[in-house]
């Protein structure tokens, strides 16, 4: 969720502090949005054609016109925090780099609990090592002792 989400949730009546990564970089977790559309398979089957092409457009429509009012809600939200008190710390890219070295074996020790979990975790993982995103490679999938972890 984002900071006008927990605005509205109270979070500045009781958070002193809001956590975010260095400048130019997300935050170290990814906010998320609690609202998505789903459709059984069967179901979105049995939907005319045109109908599924409408029903895209739509819920295409609707997410940009989603996405921009959560963006411009939270930029509003800043001076509101900060009116509260409420401190924005930025996080140095040495903290990241701490971050980075020890997150790895963790996912993979949490992803090897549950064939879901695992999933998640390998589509993540292809993500951050990405061209887009380049916060990880192969090399950086080691535990705290250098070994490399498979999963």
């Amino acid at each position: 969720m984002g900071w006008a989400i927990n605005y509205n949730l109270g979070f500045a009546e009781i958070a002193k502090y809001i956590i975010m990564g260095p400048p130019s970089t997300p935050c170290l977790h990814q906010p998320v949005d609690l609202m998505s559309i789903e459709i059984n398979m069967n179901s979105w089957k049995k939907i005319p054609k045109h109908l599924q092409v409408l029903l895209e457009m739509a819920v295409t429509w609707h997410s940009w016109d989603h996405y921009t009012a959560i963006q411009k809600a939270d930029l509003e939200a800043v001076p509101k925090y900060k009116a509260k008190g409420v401190e924005v710390i930025r996080l140095k890219p040495s903290d990241i780099e701490k971050f980075q070295k020890f997150a790895p074996e963790l996912w993979v020790k949490w992803a090897q609990k549950d064939p879901l979990a695992m999933k998640a975790f390998k589509s993540q993982w292809a993500y951050m090592k990405s061209e887009k995103m380049v916060y990880y490679t192969d090399k950086d999938m080691v535990d705290h002792a250098g070994k490399k972890l498979v999963f």
